[in-house]
């Protein structure tokens, strides 16, 4: 990484705001952003994902952008596509920065080679080059469309990611969300961080965003705040945390289970606990520390813990792939993905506080698509991840995870706070404002039920029997099962069959 400092504009409203712009932030008095995303169509080889369409240059050429990372964004080239038939980037947009007749330098002394080239570039061996460079970004809807004259992008010239034996491009950039300091330092250079732009010229009211980004194949609607989050994204008790010196979000995971938030399991148990499986922990604290970020589609766990739960799932793995794939003509499929089960994630608060975090089956069926396979394969996203044996870094819960939960941040007081989310139903939206010195975030009453109730609509609840109690709990270290599916009830089994035949 490159040092960046601070720059400060010399105007408290920058001379290329729009006065529309001006006008959305005085009168209408919300200092926040809502960031638009197109729910008219979904992209990604290994979604489906909404993007935020972001407009790039002095002709406004516009590329979707997925949420997540920090610093500058990560924009494509059309030179990612040269020589390449049917380019998996071209559906997402790219930049052409030989049309962009802005002022700014094309380039500004900053390059990156190899896995450098993107986010997160080495787990997947990405090789490529990129630039940094200055443009004029737009962003926002409508009256509350504003404009970044002086932005740091990073522009792609050409990627290659491996999945394997398997080499793919990238199919779409990433809209950074802040970062530490507001500019970055190129010699004389200071091109500016999107966000932090916006909250030093006063657009929004901190240096600070929120985010639910749910299930684009169960058409729920995302949600991204700058300055603010929306309240009714949240669910659940809401937990507050620090991040680290470069902001980065990462927590302590205590635990993984499977269990069911209502009526009778699919499973011949009704929770399964002790599903984490940290290879570091030589025996002693099973902890694993793990990387919040919504630029990676993955659950990045390790190896073990991805086979400890695929064994209680109709999965298999596919070496080649590196994917497990849903088996989906066995039935025991739908009966897991359409019920009220959830594979959940404890995280540790503090010596005597948990957390849980409930991901329901139904976000965890997922597709992959061409040109990762030659046809469309439900796939289960845990990805097996590679740990640094001395810092222990490398676990990533990223785009599968943030479906399922509220996240929002705050590099002013450096916290972040986190929220089980809700269901495809869910109340209108609630906006508030994040303010420079706020360490706690006002949130609804917790309580369970609003949470299942927003995934009724979805849920298939086979109920409990009369006669019998329901299931007892099952560990996995204690019986593990065999072979895939081996958890399964077979009274789940003919409630599902009936259900196909009638």
């Amino acid at each position: 990484m490159f040092k960046s400092q601070v720059y400060f504009p010399l105007f408290p409203i920058p001379l290329w705001t729009p006065l529309w712009s001006l006008y959305f932030i005085n009168v209408h008095g919300a200092p926040y952003l809502e960031m638009p995303f197109d729910t008219s169509k979904s992209f990604g080889y290994d979604g489906p994902w909404y993007t935020v369409p972001v407009a790039i240059g002095s002709n406004e050429q516009t590329v979707n952008l997925f949420p997540g990372s920090q610093w500058a964004p990560t924009i494509l080239s059309t030179t990612v596509c040269e020589d390449i038939p049917d380019c998996v980037s071209k559906k997402g947009g790219l930049y052409n920065y030989e049309l962009d007749e802005s002022t700014y330098p094309n380039t500004i002394g900053f390059n990156a080679k190899g896995v450098d080239t993107v986010p997160y570039g080495s787990l997947f061996d990405a090789e490529g080059q990129n630039y940094g460079q200055f443009a004029q970004i737009k962003v926002g809807n409508g009256f509350s469309r504003v404009t970044i004259a002086n932005a740091s992008i990073s522009r792609v010239e050409s990627v290659s990611l491996f999945y394997g034996r398997k080499e793919v491009g990238m199919s779409n950039g990433f809209l950074t969300l802040g970062a530490v300091d507001d500019a970055h330092a190129f010699g004389s250079y200071r091109p500016v961080i999107p966000l932090n732009n916006l909250a030093k010229t006063g657009v929004i009211a901190s240096r600070s965003w929120g985010m639910h980004y749910p299930s684009a194949k169960l058409n729920q609607l995302p949600s991204l705040v700058w300055g603010g989050y929306d309240r009714s994204r949240i669910s659940g008790p809401i937990e507050r945390f620090d991040s680290d010196s470069n902001a980065v979000k990462k927590m302590d995971l205590i635990g993984m289970n499977i269990d069911t938030a209502i009526g009778k399991s699919p499973f011949s148990y009704q929770k399964k606990s002790n599903l984490l499986v940290n290879p570091l922990s030589n025996g002693k604290d099973n902890v694993l520390r793990v990387e919040l970020e919504s630029a990676l589609p993955y659950l990045v766990l390790p190896q073990e813990t991805c086979d400890a739960i695929a064994e209680e799932l109709p999965v298999r793995f596919d070496r080649t792939a590196g994917f497990y794939f849903w088996e989906t003509s066995n039935p025991l499929y739908q009966g897991i993905v359409t019920s009220p089960s959830y594979l959940s994630f404890d995280f540790r608060v503090s010596a005597s506080q948990n957390f849980t975090i409930k991901i329901p089956f139904a976000l965890l069926d997922l597709n992959l698509t061409a040109p990762l396979v030659t046809t469309t394969q439900a796939y289960f996203p845990c990805m097996g991840a590679r740990l640094d044996t001395e810092s222990s870094d490398g676990a990533i819960l990223g785009r599968a995870f943030y479906q399922a939960d509220f996240i929002a941040q705050s590099y002013e007081t450096r916290k972040f706070w986190i929220a089980q989310a809700p269901g495809p139903s869910y109340t209108s939206p609630d906006i508030r404002s994040i303010s420079m010195t706020d360490i706690s975030l006002d949130a609804p009453t917790s309580r369970d039920d609003i949470w299942i109730q927003s995934w009724n609509s979805t849920w298939k609840v086979v109920p409990f029997e009369t006669t019998r109690s329901p299931p007892s709990e099952s560990s996995s270290a204690s019986s593990p099962t065999s072979k895939t599916g081996a958890g399964i009830s077979t009274g789940a089994i003919a409630v599902i069959v009936k259900s196909i035949t009638l």
